[in-house]
């Protein structure tokens, strides 16, 4: 694993600063290690709860029902793609 070499600076209230402290003394750890590791930790949560989209199981079939049986195109498609194409956009 490569050596941590980038820095976060940030202020906190005192109470904040002692529970944070309190809460790596339990498990044993150092202030910095505590605090990277949670915050990685919600980091990625966040990242994930992006980058996941969550259907029911009703969403789903309607999705796979659209996605496989597809409405026809109405008119107001049909004029986009036209004018589309004539702007020379193929």
């Amino acid at each position: 694993m490569a050596a941590a070499t980038q820095r976060i600076d940030l202020r906190l209230k005192p109470e904040a600063k002692q529970i944070i402290s309190e809460a790596a003394d339990a498990m044993g750890v150092s202030i910095s290690n505590f605090v990277t590791s949670c915050v990685l930790e919600k980091a990625r949560r966040v990242i994930q709860e992006r980058d996941v989209i969550r259907l029911s199981s009703r969403d789903h079939d309607a999705f796979m029902e659209a996605i496989n049986n597809p409405a026809p195109p109405n008119e107001k498609l049909i004029k986009a793609v036209k004018n589309y194409r004539e702007r020379g956009f193929t």
